[in-house]
């Protein structure tokens, strides 16, 4: 391992002594992990620093250039080998998570907890003939809603990297908002839309992912490159085909509708201006965006945006009305012919009612038929 020490308004004399910290403390935290890999395809940066005005308070920060990624720690304190420790230990464990998605552990657990969920369908028909055939005829007609406004919030979310490109897909995010569907069936008012009932439940499933995403995510920084030969040599040919291949990747691109317009030109020049517009809207704070979202392309009225959201309809119009604003603003300035003022979104086409896929309706119908 390749290794490199800054020094900030450090005196040279302890140079050597903190480079013997560091020295022992890279053997200890991180070189049983990395043994592994050509020395030359691991580098660690260190930088040490002294505060100009408080001379006893110290930064630490570490920086190891592995394969496909930067890891990165850092700590501030009055001793040095103290937070010298704390950051070598923060950044062990993001080498154990990042040699675990290397090995790809995380799909292992990924396909148990699919395995999970097919269990709790199968055992499905404890519940009843009946209340299993009562609960598809509740769901069935709203399932190719369902899934388009999955798929539309994961390919937010992924874009903006607050969820994994590969995980959760959109079949995982039904599954579970279908089982807690069934769970809350007797829960439901019967006055609430299925629809709007299934928009919640989703919401709180993607929700609830993201959390966790967050919660298990390290800091890292994604750059160009390949994984070191000797951690592809573990993996089987189908799991290094998935390391490259994740199982789906969602675009923002794929929620253009098609353009109904005359000309070919036509159709390019619309596809075009919409996929600028729902880029524009990635930039929007994420409660404005699924408000926007909700209001304008799925038609629900501001008091159901609010209840999929969790909010009421004062707050609702306010983040329409701030979300209109910067939208039209922006895209006025990308070059777009949009109007200065309007209707919130009113710019946006409502999305076309949308079967559900045949993959969704065979899954459905074979799991609640037994």
């Amino acid at each position: 391992m390749k290794g490199h020490v800054t020094y900030k308004n450090i005196s040279p004399a302890s140079h050597e002594r903190i480079e013997q910290l560091i020295d022992r403390m890279t053997e200890k935290h991180l070189e049983r992990h990395l043994s592994y890999m050509q020395p030359d395809m691991v580098q660690l940066f260190a930088i040490v620093e002294k505060n100009r005005h408080h001379h006893d308070l110290y930064r630490v920060a570490l920086r190891l250039h592995v394969p496909r990624t930067v890891l990165v720690a850092r700590e501030d304190g009055h001793d040095l080998e103290v937070i010298l420790r704390e950051a070598f230990e923060e950044l062990e464990r993001q080498v154990e998570r990042y040699l675990a998605r290397l090995r790809r552990d995380d799909a292992w657990r990924r396909k148990e907890r699919r395995a999970e969920l097919r269990r709790l369908k199968a055992g499905l028909e404890e519940a009843g003939a009946p209340a299993v055939s009562s609960f598809a005829d509740l769901v069935q007609a709203e399932l190719g809603t369902l899934e388009q406004f999955v798929r539309r919030e994961l390919t937010y979310l992924q874009a903006l990297g607050d969820l994994p490109s590969d995980y959760p897909t959109v079949e995982d995010i039904i599954d579970e908002t279908l089982l807690h569907a069934l769970r809350r069936r007797d829960q439901r008012d019967t006055e609430q839309p299925v629809a709007l009932w299934l928009r919640q439940i989703a919401m709180e499933v993607i929700d609830e992912a993201v959390d966790t995403a967050r919660a298990n995510r390290p800091e890292l920084l994604s750059l160009e490159g390949r994984p070191p030969r000797d951690a592809l040599a573990e993996l089987s040919e189908t799991e290094r085909l998935d390391y490259w291949q994740p199982d789906e990747v969602l675009h923002i691109e794929d929620l253009v509708p098609g353009p109904e317009s005359e000309t070919p030109e036509e159709e390019i020049a619309r596809a075009q201006e919409l996929a600028q517009i729902y880029r524009r809207l990635a930039g929007l704070p994420r409660a404005w965006r699924r408000a926007l979202m909700l209001h304008r392309i799925d038609g629900l009225p501001v008091a159901q945006v609010a209840a999929v959201l969790g909010s009421d309809p004062a707050t609702v119009q306010g983040w329409l009305a701030q979300a209109d604003a910067w939208l039209r603003a922006t895209l006025r300035q990308d070059g777009l012919d949009i109007p200065e003022q309007g209707e919130p979104g009113d710019f946006i086409p409502a999305a076309p009612a949308v079967a559900v896929s045949e993959t969704l309706r065979l899954a459905f119908a074979e799991i609640t038929t037994g």
